[in-house]
């Protein structure tokens, strides 16, 4: 083959691969952009699925959002008094920041139509801001005029025991000390039913509910309440509001309470005669008593025994066994019965304010029943609300217990009805709203008439004190 030929082959072979690559440099560019335009096609599909998805997700999101309500409010402030001995609300001749300090957090979450969740959680300043939770319950409606309740609930002693740690919704600085100290517990494991009513122009309603807590009186008695029960009646038209209701609760207890010896009746000239005269006697008083009066306690819990014996003659009849039987019966309140009522008018035409409360605590037997009430006036003057306040606290004569050795017990246990609490307040106050939500708030409570009782001290005070306050409330 010459290599004229050899050249004519080749140039023919190029030629016809020239020919061929174009065609399939072609059919490949066809099929890339089929390839492309069918990617583009998959990509816009998939974005209007991911657009539906992102509708669909934000509507669920409005719809859970919508269905759920946080609320809170907190409260600040500093209290001092011009005495030594501790109030029962914990303030004396020191700065204290933490009784009227609190934080709050509430959260509603309506499950249904009828059907609703709430928590609330509190944190307190005397508690160390160990955040409980107050309420936890669940709530239906039946009809728009019958609604139960389930969970954790709040005790409806007094007017303002939905809202009392809600500073912002009350002029005082706290409420009246005089009535809203004397039952040591807010809350409880139960069931209401509210049943609203109208008739002309009043509108009302009826809450009954039924539960059991329990309540730790510090240092004296952790008490169980087996079951607890009541009926409120409220009533409302216009400017005026009106409130009256009854509790009954049935205690029980695993061990007597803990009456630890206050400091005046350690070194009162009685106590020291005991130890030292009347101890080595009691083998020979009482020798079918299994007593030891070794330690501080026994020794003291046999002096209550002693001057109960001295003081109620006639009643035990020089028999010293009799009188520590009896004192141990009464203390044990194992299946007692207690009762709370209140009764509550207000009136507020957005100008004039007044508020009157009346309570009464008793317990059947040798116990005290306690009376409180307060009245409160005031005046607001664009966003100043000036008031004025009077409260009393008295006891009423119980049985032999409280006539003849209240004075020895410690004024504490006056929570149980055991010691005598005799005390008048007098207060003026002032209500600053700041701003929407924000309330700045002063008060003085001058506290006297304690008629050789504690009254609302820890011990007997040396003069009649005065407690100044200050406190921010805040709700958001």
């Amino acid at each position: 083959m010459t290599q004229k030929t050899i050249l004519w082959m080749c140039v023919f072979l190029l030629s016809t691969s020239l020919i061929y690559s174009e065609d399939s440099w072609s059919a490949t560019n066809k099929n890339y952009e089929e390839r492309i335009n069918k990617l583009e096609k998959q990509l816009k599909k998939l974005a209007r699925k991911s657009t539906k998805r992102n509708r669909a997700i934000n509507s669920k999101f409005k719809k859970a959002q919508a269905r759920l309500k946080f609320n809170g409010f907190v409260s600040a402030g500093l209290s001092r008094s011009d005495e030594a001995a501790d109030s029962i609300i914990g303030v004396s001749d020191q700065n204290n920041y933490l009784v009227d300090t609190i934080f709050g957090l509430q959260v509603n979450a309506k499950i249904n139509d009828k059907t609703s969740a709430v928590l609330q959680l509190v944190g307190r300043g005397i508690d160390a801001n160990n955040v409980l939770a107050e309420w936890g319950y669940l709530s239906h409606a039946f009809t728009p005029n019958v609604t139960v309740r389930i969970g954790r609930l709040r005790v409806p002693f007094y007017v303002a025991s939905e809202y009392i740690e809600v500073g912002y919704a009350y002029p005082w600085v706290r409420p009246p000390i005089d009535v809203y100290t004397l039952v040591p517990i807010t809350s409880y494991y139960g069931t209401d039913i509210t049943m609203k009513f109208s008739f002309s122009d009043w509108s009302g309603s009826i809450q009954t509910f039924n539960g059991a807590d329990v309540v730790d009186i510090p240092g004296v008695a952790t008490v169980d309440i087996a079951q607890m029960y009541g009926v409120y009646l409220n009533l409302d038209r216009g400017s005026f509001s009106f409130r009256i209701g009854n509790t009954v609760a049935k205690l029980a207890m695993d061990e007597l309470p803990n009456l630890a010896p206050p400091a005046a009746v350690l070194v009162s000239p009685d106590y020291l005669d005991f130890v030292a005269n009347v101890i080595p006697l009691v083998p020979v008083l009482a020798p079918g008593l299994d007593i030891s009066l070794d330690t501080d306690a026994e020794k003291y819990q046999g002096f209550l025994v002693y001057q109960l014996f001295l003081l109620n003659p006639t009643t035990f009849q020089g028999d010293f066994v009799a009188a520590a039987d009896f004192l141990q019966t009464e203390l044990n309140l194992d299946g007692f019965k207690v009762e709370f009522q209140d009764i509550g008018f207000g009136y507020d035409d957005g100008k004039r304010l007044a508020r009157a409360e009346a309570v009464k605590f008793f317990i059947p037997g040798e116990y005290l029943t306690v009376h409180a009430h307060y009245l409160t006036i005031g005046q607001r003057f664009n966003e100043f609300l000036p008031f004025i306040q009077y409260g009393h606290t008295y006891t009423a004569s119980g049985g032999i217990i409280s006539q003849s050795i209240s004075s020895l017990i410690p004024a504490i246990t006056n929570t149980i009805g055991l010691s005598d609490r005799f005390q008048k307040t007098y207060s003026i106050g002032l209500r600053w709203d700041i701003y929407k939500g924000i309330a700045l708030k002063f008060q003085a409570d001058h506290m006297t008439s304690f008629k050789g009782t504690d009254g609302g001290f820890t011990s007997k005070p040396s003069k009649n004190p005065n407690l100044l306050s200050i406190a921010i409330d805040a709700v958001f």
